[in-house]
């Protein structure tokens, strides 16, 4: 059971990282929300704790 929540939350890392580097690369926050179907608000929310711990912040349980 433990290696299966280990798998959902990297799997919820990596689309954080995924949606923030697109956001990145096409230059519009918008585009990456419609996309990857994101609400602005947790895309914003995603984004500080990026800004501010790096990748460590878009892991469950970290800072």
């Amino acid at each position: 059971m433990e290696k299966t929540k280990e798998i959902i939350d990297y799997l919820k890392f990596s689309t954080k990282l995924r949606v923030l580097r697109y956001a990145k690369d096409c230059g519009k926050n918008k585009n990456a929300c419609e996309v990857f179907g994101v609400k602005k608000s947790t895309f914003y929310k995603w984004k500080k704790e990026f800004e501010q711990h790096g990748e460590k912040g878009l892991v469950r349980g970290e800072p």
